[in-house]
């Protein structure tokens, strides 16, 4: 015997009724499912680690750290813009725990939702203009995609990553290295421009667009004692030419330029090696690090 399958079995039940009423086509209906709950706990990619690294070492985020949460419903065709979540101010705690500050975040068990969220919390965020993330600031970003809880409390673990970087500067007597004559660095000033104002993280995917360069941001302030400067954030992008500029206490002046692709969530340690060779400038490749690490690139100014 012959087993008959579901879309014989149908088209005879077709084949049937057509002459009476027609086959009709229902339509899809999407499961009512049971309610569950969003918990959600935040840690993000830990800095001084390596690039092949930063996705698997983490620490969690500082405590009272407050982050903007999104959960995008696929199902029922969201998307960033149209959440009904949207910008749901939650504050991490020592745990690691994120504390919801609003009503309790309610999902549907068997349904598919994109969990997005960024730090730190801007109230005035847009969904439509993504974040905008300024000179000197850190930010972070992270998404976990087609979730569908299946239990009455549902919890996610969001990964954030760092959209911009580190850079901090060391100026190095070009003498003590056999590369020139020597300099007196007592009393020297420095500074470097060059920096984009600010970007904008894309809350969908994440993607940073660059700002304009703003020549008035200006990085200043050697500490004399170790004739280093502070790190900074700033937003990082492909072809940045940041412009150094060294001036020794009798009025010397030193400049170079330094051109590098920077890379969001790196840290950069570059050398200022000032030359007195009374030449253009001499730049060497530079090594690209990770955030806190030892190694380091080297940028030489010459007369």
């Amino acid at each position: 015997m012959k087993k008959i399958t579901w879309f014989s079995a149908l088209t005879a039940i077709c084949a049937v009724a057509v002459g009476v009423s027609g086959c009709t086509k229902k339509e899809l209906e999407i499961p009512a499912g049971e309610k569950s709950q969003l918990l959600l706990t935040g840690k993000t990619q830990k800095m001084g680690v390596t690039k092949a690294q930063k996705a698997t070492t983490t620490q969690p985020l500082a405590n009272n750290f407050e982050t903007g949460i999104y959960v995008v419903n696929r199902t029922s065709g969201e998307n960033v813009g149209t959440a009904g979540v949207s910008n749901l101010k939650h504050v991490s705690d020592a745990s690691g725990a994120l504390i919801n500050t609003g009503a309790p975040i309610i999902l549907t068990t068997g349904w598919e939702y994109d969990m997005i969220a960024y730090g730190p919390h801007d109230p005035a965020v847009v969904a439509a203009n993504g974040v905008k993330v300024a000179h000197g600031n850190d930010m972070i970003w992270a998404k976990s995609a087609g979730e569908k809880p299946n239990a009455k409390t549902h919890s996610t673990a969001l990964t954030f990553q760092h959209k911009v970087s580190q850079i901090e500067f060391e100026l190095v007597d070009g003498g003590t290295t056999g590369e020139g004559n020597s300099v007196n660095l007592a009393g020297a000033t420095f500074k470097v421009t060059g920096f984009v104002k600010d970007g904008t993280v894309d809350l969908t995917t994440g993607a940073m667009t660059l700002g304009a360069v703003d020549p008035t941001i200006v990085l200043t302030g050697i500490n004399n004692t170790d004739l280093k400067t502070d790190v900074i954030y700033f937003v990082p992008g492909e072809n940045l030419q940041l412009n150094a500029e060294v001036t020794l206490a009798d009025g010397t002046t030193f400049s170079g330029v330094y051109k590098k692709k920077f890379e969001a969530g790196r840290h950069y340690q570059v050398k200022i090696k000032v030359l007195d060779l009374d030449t253009d400038l001499d730049l060497d490749d530079s090594t690209l690090l990770p955030w806190e690490e030892d190694e380091e690139g080297d940028l030489e100014l010459g007369q």
